[in-house]
C-alpha cells in the first residue's frame, strides 16, 4: 500500500482538511493510507519548543534539527519511502514528478515552517527539496498538501474513472482544450457549434487544434520537450502562420 506521512505542527486541523471527498473514500477503501504526525511531541523540552533563533541571526526563527530528525527516525520503514521538504529553493513540481512519486513505497513531507529549517538535517537525511512555484507562504503545509494530492489522484482505486484523466490540463504534455456544459446559451454566449454538432471527426480536430493552440500561447515551455506527430507539426505551424482572428476560438 502506498504510504503518506506528513509532518505538521496542526495534524488534527491537517487531517480534516485533507481527507475529505474521493481521497476519503479511497482511503477507506485501502488505495492509501496517510498519517498526519505531530512534531510538537518530538521536542522534548519543557514547552515542547521545535524552534529556535539562527546563531549570529535573531532574524526569524528556525526548526530545530534533533526535533525534526527523531519524528523522522520514528517512522517505520523510513528508508523505504521519498523524503520531501516543501521548500522555494528545490525545483517546481511538475506532472511528471507526481507520476514518478506514485511509483514509489510512499512519501515523507515535511512543510516548510517560520524562517527554515536546521541545514543540517539535509546532511543527515537524503531529503529532497521541491517548490510550488516562485512565492513565499506562511507554512509549507499547502504546498505539502497539494504535493501529496497531485501524487494520491495517480494511485489505482483513488480516481473512479482514470481514463478520464488523460485529457487533464498537463497530464498528457498539453494544456487541456475548453469544456462547455448546460445552457447552451448564456447571457448572449453560445457553446461553440462545432462542440454541438454531432460531427465527432470536426469536433476531435476541432479539440486537437485547441490543446495545441492554449498550450503554444498559454504554456509554451510545455513544447520545449514534445515530440509533436508529423499532422501536429502541420497544425502548431498553421497556427504560428495565421492571422490570429482567424485562429479557432474556444
Amino acid at each position: 500500500m502506498f504510504r503518506v506521512f506528513i509532518l505538521s505542527l496542526f495534524p488534527y486541523e491537517s487531517q480534516h482538511y485533507f481527507l475529505k471527498g474521493i481521497f476519503k473514500r479511497a482511503q477507506e477503501k485501502g488505495a492509501f493510507a496517510i498519517s498526519f504526525i505531530d512534531i510538537r511531541q518530538y521536542a522534548h523540552n519543557r514547552h515542547r519548543k521545535v524552534d529556535d533563533y539562527p546563531y549570529g541571526d535573531r532574524d526569524g526563527m528556525l526548526m530545530r534539527v534533533d526535533v525534526l530528525s527523531s519524528a523522522l527516525a520514528d517512522i517505520p520503514n523510513i528508508s523505504s519511502y521519498e523524503l520531501i521538504y516543501t521548500c522555494p529553493k528545490g525545483p517546481v513540481m511538475t506532472q511528471s514528478r507526481a507520476g514518478e512519486l506514485s511509483k514509489s513505497e510512499g512519501m515523507v513531507i515535511i512543510p516548510g515552517y517560520y524562517k527554515g529549517i536546521d541545514e543540517r538535517l539535509f546532511t543527515l537525511w537524503p531529503i529532497k527539496r521541491i517548490s510550488m512555484g516562485n512565492v513565499v507562504l506562511s507554512s509549507g503545509e499547502v504546498p505539502a498538501f497539494a504535493i501529496a494530492e497531485s501524487v494520491i489522484r495517480l494511485l489505482p482505486g483513488v480516481i473512479g474513472n482514470p481514463d478520464s484523466m488523460g485529457d487533464d490540463t498537463l497530464f498528457n504534455g498539453y494544456v487541456s482544450c475548453p469544456q462547455y456544459t448546460v445552457p447552451q446559451t448564456y447571457q448572449g454566449v453560445q457553446v461553440p457549434e462545432v462542440v454541438v454538432s454531432g460531427d465527432h471527426q470536426r469536433r476531435q480536430e476541432w479539440t486537437r487544434q485547441m490543446m495545441l493552440r492554449q498550450t503554444l500561447f498559454e504554456k509554451p515551455h510545455l513544447l520545449a520537450g514534445a515530440t509533436l506527430s508529423e499532422q501536429d507539426q502541420h497544425r502548431m505551424k498553421a497556427l504560428i502562420l495565421s492571422d490570429p482572428t482567424e485562429l479557432p476560438k474556444p
